[in-house]
């Protein structure tokens, strides 16, 4: 394409396009290397791109910006007339880099964006995790409940009405008001939920107020009849099983033999559960296994959708004492190996399934809170702890500890990067290390962040990464 300009003495002049346009650089750029192609994130804008070695070549000339012109004469060490022919390749690929918003035609905003502080009038809950009990027919030794679950269990006993678990009642006015507030899905979780005798008309109550109800369960409890009933009910289940290896099953889950998980997943598949989702907590203690379970669920279980999540501490001083959190380079050799193994059966992960972002789009204190077992509010799930306490549903109403509990104001104000270090990272715009409970947890222990958890979610973050790029390589192939 070419533009026509009128000189000051009237004589017409042809110039193109490509010769006035400048390409700008983005000011922070993060690159991984895999074989021959390198990945560049450029987290200002959420942008990705893979290129072969030429292209590496032709991103490193343009690094201080210019003309095509100007870039093709960097990659040709001076020499115009080489300068000239190269610039015919060069020009096409210039372009697609901007249209894939990794280069611009115009400067980039030099500023970063932080997460926004949500004001009463931008708060909309959507999300709602429901703890219908406390109580639990296994003993994982990692549980982040366990202490809170101990404290609820002794303070019923020692004040019946203050500790007492919601009753079938207190837990509908729970969803009229999630309702009245917008919310879109409820979790019924606990503890173990399918202990709640009126679990399922709890879950029909939902459907009723126009809520989407999932459960998050151990899947001990599930025999044919009841997945019969848990089929109908819910639009999503994740079944929580760390491993199909029963010695590490019965290590990090005690308290039942890992063939009822396996019998309660083949009876949800036989029910017809749409959405069945299989969640292995990964340790050190399971992580060699992980690669096998793809194969195994589908020949054995007939479910490929995986959920797989980390093992997080609940504290700096489980990291020594659990000694559960996996090396960060096993734990991404084997990760590869597991999505592998994951696509080899069309299997699915439901993380893959998110928008590839992390940092600010935390909803703990504004799209998302938790509600225990006695109806006791809290930013999150993970967070059940006295700072973050927010009130109580039988004192006030759900949307008014949202709008007005001081302790989510003070939550909501604390704006991320926890960590100052974080702030200079490329990746801290996709990181998962911006959950709160890496603050909580850390905080005051940093060095032990930087040491076990840093180095892993670096290693997650390349991998989504480059799952995105492999996603996009099938879908234009």
């Amino acid at each position: 394409m070419s533009q026509h300009t009128q000189s000051p003495s009237g004589i017409s002049s042809l110039q193109t396009k490509e010769e006035q346009t400048i390409f700008y650089y983005p000011s922070q750029v993060y690159s991984s290397q895999r074989g021959d192609e390198t990945l560049y994130f450029a987290p200002g804008q959420q942008a990705f791109v893979a290129v072969n070695l030429a292209g590496h070549d032709v991103l490193k000339a343009a690094v201080e910006g210019g003309t095509a012109s100007e870039i093709s004469l960097r990659l040709s060490q001076g020499d115009r007339e080489l300068g000239a022919a190269v610039q015919q390749l060069v020009s096409p690929f210039l372009d697609d880099m901007v249209s894939r918003r990794f280069l611009a035609t115009e400067p980039f905003s030099k500023e970063r964006k932080e997460r926004p502080e949500a004001d009463k009038a931008s708060l909309k809950l959507s999300n709602l995790y429901l703890h219908l009990t406390d109580a639990c027919n296994l003993h994982c030794v990692y549980c982040y409940n366990v202490c809170h679950r101990t404290e609820n269990i002794a303070q019923q006993r020692s004040d019946a009405k203050k500790g007492r678990q919601l009753s079938d009642d207190e837990i509908r006015k729970v969803l009229d008001a999630a309702a009245e507030e917008g919310v879109e899905t409820v979790v019924f979780t606990g503890g173990e939920p399918l202990l709640r005798k009126h679990i399922f008309e709890l879950a029909a109550y939902a459907k009723e107020k126009g809520i989407s109800p999932s459960l998050l369960t151990n899947g001990t409890l599930i025999d044919r009849e009841k997945a019969v009933c848990i089929a109908d009910s819910f639009d999503g289940v994740i079944v929580s099983i760390d491993s199909w290896v029963e010695a590490e099953y019965a290590r990090l889950r005690p308290g039942a033999p890992l063939q009822q998980v396996w019998d309660g997943v083949r009876y949800l598949n036989e029910a017809g559960v749409e959405s069945l989702a299989i969640r292995p907590v990964i340790t050190s203690l399971n992580l060699a296994s992980l690669p096998g379970f793809p194969k195994i669920a589908k020949e054995q279980l007939g479910c490929t959708r995986f959920y797989p999540a980390v093992y997080l501490p609940n504290s700096p001083e489980e990291l020594e004492t659990l000694g559960l959190f996996p090396d960060h380079e096993i734990y991404w050799s084997t990760l590869v190996s597991f999505f592998k193994a994951l696509d080899e059966v069309g299997g699915i992960s439901v993380k893959d399934e998110f928008a590839l972002s992390g940092a600010g789009t935390c909803g703990a204190a504004t799209s998302l809170l938790s509600v225990s077992a006695t109806g006791d509010v809290y930013p999150c799930q993970s967070l059940h702890v006295d700072e973050f306490w927010a009130g109580n549903i039988r004192e006030q109403s759900l949307g008014e500890i949202l709008q007005d509990a001081p302790a989510l104001h003070s939550f909501r104000k604390n704006r991320w990067p926890w960590f100052k270090s974080c702030a200079e990272c490329s990746l801290v715009t996709i990181c998962s290390s911006t959950c709160r409970v890496f603050q909580n947890v850390f905080e005051k222990h940093q060095d032990l962040f930087f040491q076990h958890m840093c180095p892993f979610f670096k290693k997650e973050c390349e991998h989504r990464l480059w799952r995105e790029v492999d996603k996009m390589q099938v879908q234009s192939a």
